[in-house]
């Protein structure tokens, strides 16, 4: 199991199946385990990580949708200052007592991002209004607030359930991509081990090729490298 990025795992698979290519003679002289169809299965196999769904990915859309799932959750505080106000105006004529509305434990969900305790909270605070709509618009509650307010919880559930799906989609992605991460990285190891044996106390430059530490390093200091040229082009030598 290794235990660094999914993306530096495949550029490091590429960078050492790059090397054993170059010194086949080397391993295939050292053990039958490294033939040319052991290194095009590796290959196969770095083609079809780079093709996955990454987990990644799901994670960055799943990130902007519980940002606009909470931020829309937020919103509902204004309309339930509102409500509060003509559930208390009417409290003598409705069939619950006000404290039963519902909209103390909307708050609280929202405060925690509880979601689906959002959701759920209205759904009940929508009945108690509808069951006393009239003594609320007698209150002052126009018509179309009660609208709004349906529209908008639709349009949350909606988001949520997204939502859920993503979570669910990760989970899934993130148990059938590392079952395939696992078997490139498992094969890394045998060319990594074989290279241990082959060059060890023989030639430690070659060596250097086949060390993940330093190939890791390696890679990050070229991706540091890049994203400052991408932010200034034209620097000041």
């Amino acid at each position: 199991m290794f235990s660094f990025k999914i993306e530096e795992l495949v550029v490091i698979a590429a960078v050492i199946l790059a090397s054993v290519r170059k010194d086949i003679a080397d391993f295939a002289a050292f053990s039958s385990v490294f033939t040319v169809e052991f290194l095009d299965a590796i290959a196969a196999k770095i083609e079809a990580c780079k093709n996955l769904i990454t987990v990644s990915s799901i994670a960055k859309e799943l990130k902007l949708k519980t940002k606009e799932v909470d931020e829309k959750s937020a919103a509902f505080r204004t309309k339930l200052n509102a409500l509060e106000a003509y559930f208390k105006f009417a409290a003598d004529q409705l069939d619950i007592q006000v404290s039963d509305a519902g909209i103390k434990s909307v708050r609280l969900n929202i405060s925690s991002g509880n979601t689906e305790g959002v959701v759920s909270g209205l759904r009940m605070v929508l009945a108690n209004v509808k069951r006393n709509k009239a003594a609320l618009e007698a209150k002052g509650m126009k018509p179309e607030f009660l609208t709004a307010f349906e529209a908008e919880i639709n349009g949350i559930e909606e988001l949520n359930n997204k939502q859920v799906l993503l979570k669910n989609e990760m989970s899934r992605h993130a148990d059938v991509n590392m079952d395939i991460y696992n078997e490139l990285w498992s094969d890394i190891c045998v060319i990594t081990d074989g290279a241990k044996a082959i060059y060890r106390g023989v030639d430690d430059v070659k060596l250097k090729d086949y060390n993940i530490s330093l190939l890791r390093k390696r890679i990050n200091a070229e991706g540091r490298d890049t994203t400052n040229s991408t932010d200034n082009p034209n620097p000041i030598v």
